[in-house]
């Protein structure tokens, strides 16, 4: 085990490997800009505590996007899924005056959504004896910031991915981890299968109906940009929702519930350039008064952002990208919303980008205990780091593994149909002149 926690008042030597864990993922959740840390409540209460039970199962706050649960109990031998029970509104008639409510009782109904959990491992390796003689012998304080960056990225594109419902085409090598679908370990990697947006929660730019004419329907054209038309289209199409995404409420936050729409750099450029100055002043205006309501407190309202009809617009990368020719998934009409293989027009002479409209319970995330086959089974740790030496000392080597996984929120309403339950998708095009493809895309 690695080194490193030192002086720590009150502590034994057994609980550093709770210590470090504790530490690795707090510090690592308020790591700044990356998607996974924006979108949850504050974790402090899902961490596991020192004098924690093992076994025990801790969840956090479920207005956020992110809905995270630490179930300790799940380990190798006990299995690799987590439980989400989430309930039904109620929908019957009220009993008026007189009536009788005895026999009338409208019953609780819910859907159970799991989500499997896996090992996720990176180790670092350090340089020979020399190169230690010149940068210094700590290897945990060089290797730590290191991961720390590391899994953030990784659990940043994971949460991307999930939430767009696919992968897209965009790949640039020299900034970007997780590879292409058609990559034969990309459901490996991912831990949980995408799905599609289910249809009433795809949207599209313009006049647009689908991505491609392969089926009958108006495929997005070169005009179908994100503008403010589509950013109120899609406010409206919102309100008039059979099953309305559940707003965001934020811990301490004393404005109106807002939802949040991510973005492209891209698209964020055309929606700039599709408004006049004093438009654009105004919807920063809007976004920097609803963050007093926040305190300034949350991450969410870092950074540029803009605020129209409480969505709260900001920009996320890289992105979720669609080339001409290229093959994807949409969902189908129907009760089940099964997954249909299309192909993207290969005479566009412009690319496809994904917007994703967020509300509350969008997105599951599941921690499970790790194991280690030199110890006993560690029902406190969510995180382990392990040393190793290599050719007889001359090298050294930090090993972190974790349990974990996420998977989009969907089940079905009262009536057997499949929606997702807090997420959905604004495709729009935008110029080629605009971006620039990405390493192993077109």
């Amino acid at each position: 085990m690695v080194q490193g926690v030192r002086s720590i008042p009150g502590s034994r030597s057994s609980d550093v490997p709770v210590i470090r864990s504790r530490a690795f993922m707090l510090e690592s959740m308020r790591m700044p800009g990356y998607l996974n840390n924006l979108l949850r409540e504050d974790l402090k209460d899902m961490i596991p505590k020192v004098d924690c039970k093992g076994g025990e199962r801790l969840e956090g706050a479920r207005h956020a996007p992110i809905v995270s649960v630490n179930d300790l109990a799940r380990d190798n031998v006990d299995g690799d899924t987590v439980r989400i029970d989430l309930f039904h509104h109620l929908i019957g008639l009220p009993q008026m005056c007189c009536e009788p409510s005895e026999g009338f009782e409208e019953d609780m109904t819910w859907a159970s959504f799991e989500l499997r959990i896996a090992q996720s491992k990176k180790a670092v390796k350090t340089g020979c004896t020399m190169d230690r003689l010149r940068m210094g012998n700590d290897l945990w304080m060089r290797a730590k910031p290191m991961l720390q960056q590391y899994w953030c990225k990784l659990e940043h594109e994971r949460t991307l991915y999930h939430l767009a419902g696919t992968r897209g085409h965009y790949f640039n090598q020299a900034d970007m981890l997780l590879p292409l679908e058609t990559n034969q370990k990309f459901d490996s990697y991912m831990i949980n299968c995408l799905f599609p947006p289910t249809y009433c929660r795809h949207f599209y730019g313009g006049d647009a109906d689908s991505l491609s004419d392969e089926h009958g329907d108006s495929p997005i054209e070169a005009q179908d940009t994100f503008d403010l038309d589509a950013l109120s289209r899609i406010a409206a199409s919102m309100a008039e929702d059979a099953h309305p995404i559940l707003p965001i409420r934020l811990k301490g936050d004393l404005g109106d519930p807002f939802w949040l729409l991510l973005v492209t750099p891209a698209q964020w450029h055309s929606f700039q350039l599709s408004t006049d100055g004093k438009e654009w002043a105004s919807l920063l205006a809007h976004a920097v008064e609803r963050a007093k309501a926040c305190s300034g407190n949350h991450p969410l309202f870092t950074g540029g952002c803009l605020m129209y009809e409480n969505i709260l617009v900001r920009k996320y990368s890289p992105p979720v990208r669609f080339y001409p020719g290229m093959r994807t998934q949409v969902s189908c009409k129907d009760r089940a919303a099964t997954p249909m293989a299309i192909t993207i027009p290969g005479a566009n002479d412009f690319y496809i980008d994904r917007a994703i409209l967020l509300g509350g319970q969008a997105l599951a995330e599941a921690y499970g205990s790790v194991q280690d086959a030199d110890g006993e089974n560690l029902k406190k740790l969510n995180f382990l780091f392990k040393k190793q030496s290599f050719d007889y000392g001359e090298y050294a080597g930090v090993l972190i593994k974790w349990v974990s996984g996420m998977k989009k929120i969907r089940f079905p309403d009262k009536f057997g149909w499949v929606y997702d339950r807090g997420v959905a998708v604004l495709d729009t095009a935008v110029p080629r002149n605009l971006v620039k493809c990405g390493q192993g895309g077109m």
